[in-house]
C-alpha cells in the first residue's frame, strides 16, 4: 500500500530552500538509514524497537526515552518479549510501570499500558508477514494506530521508519519548518496535531519530495535536523 500523493506546485524559493538543506544533511541521512538496517533481523528486534518508539512518543526528550528503555532492558531476563507480556499482562503491566517510574519517566502507567496493548496486537503482525522486511509499512502503521491505544501516527511511523522503510515521520520540528516556510497553517506549529492534521502535513511533505526528486524520508530527516538545530526556529518563530 503506497501513501497517497496529491500534486502541488511549491514556490521556487521553497524548492531552493529544500534543496539547500537536503544538500547539507543528505550524507547524515544516508548514514542514519543504513544504521537502521540491523533492526530488520528478527521479529524480536522489531518488538524491542517498537517498545523504544512507544517510549520516545511525543514531547519526550531523547535522553529520557533512552534511559527508560535501558531500564526495561536491564531486567534480569532482558526486555520481556511480546509473547511473554501477552500471556501475563497483569504481571507485566505493573512491573513495567514500576520500572518506568524508577527511571523518572513521565506517565509511566499509561506507557506501560500501551506496551501491554501493543504486545497483544504484535502477534497479528507476525502472522501477516513471513519476515520483517516483507511487511507493508503503511498497512502495519494503520493497524497499530487503529488497534493499540496510545499509539498514534507519529509513533507508528517512527517504528516503521526505524525498521528501514522509507516512511517519513512528521514531528513538531518538521511541521514548524514547513510552517515557517508558509506551507502550513500556524496551527501546525503546535506541539501536537490531530490525525487529520498529521496526514495533511505528511501529504505535503510527500509532494515536496517529489518536486525535488528526493526520497521522502531523506527530506524529513533534513527538515528535522534543520528545525532541531535552529531550536525549532526559536520555538516557533520567537
Amino acid at each position: 500500500m503506497a501513501l497517497r500523493v496529491v500534486p502541488i506546485t511549491p514556490p521556487s524559493r521553497t524548492l531552493q530552500f529544500l534543496r539547500q538543506i537536503v544538500s547539507s544533511y543528505e550524507a547524515d541521512a544516508s548514514a542514519f538509514f543504513v544504521s537502521q538496517l540491523p533492526g530488520l533481523s528478527s521479529w524480536e528486534s522489531a518488538w524491542r524497537e517498537l517498545v523504544y518508539c512507544i517510549l520516545a512518543g511525543t514531547q519526550v526528550k531523547a535522553e529520557i526515552a533512552h534511559r527508560a528503555f535501558d531500564t526495561l532492558m536491564s531486567f534480569p531476563e532482558g526486555l520481556p518479549s511480546y509473547s511473554e507480556i501477552k500471556q501475563k499482562p497483569r504481571v507485566y503491566r505493573p512491573r513495567l510501570g514500576s520500572a518506568l517510574t524508577d527511571a523518572g519517566y513521565r506517565y509511566p502507567k499509561s506507557k506501560a499500558a500501551t506496551i501491554v496493548h501493543a504486545a497483544r496486537v504484535f502477534p497479528e503482525i507476525v502472522e501477516l508477514y513471513d519476515e520483517v522486511f516483507l511487511l507493508d509499512p503503511v498497512e502495519v502503521r494503520d493497524l497499530l494506530v487503529n488497534r493499540v491505544e496510545g499509539i498514534g501516527l507519529k509513533i507508528a511511523s517512527h517504528w516503521v521508519r526505524n525498521l528501514g522503510f522509507p516512511l517519513p515521520v512528521i514531528d513538531v520540528h518538521v511541521r514548524r519548518v514547513l510552517t515557517w516556510q508558509g506551507l502550513l497553517d500556524p496551527a501546525f506549529a503546535k506541539d501536537q496535531v490531530s490525525p487529520r492534521g498529521y496526514r495533511l502535513a505528511e501529504s505535503l511533505l510527500l509532494n515536496l519530495a517529489v518536486a525535488i526528486a528526493i526520497p521522502p524520508a531523506v527530506l524529513e530527516y533534513a527538515l528535522w535536523r534543520y528545525g532541531r538545530e535552529n531550536g525549532s526556529l526559536k520555538l516557533a518563530f520567537g
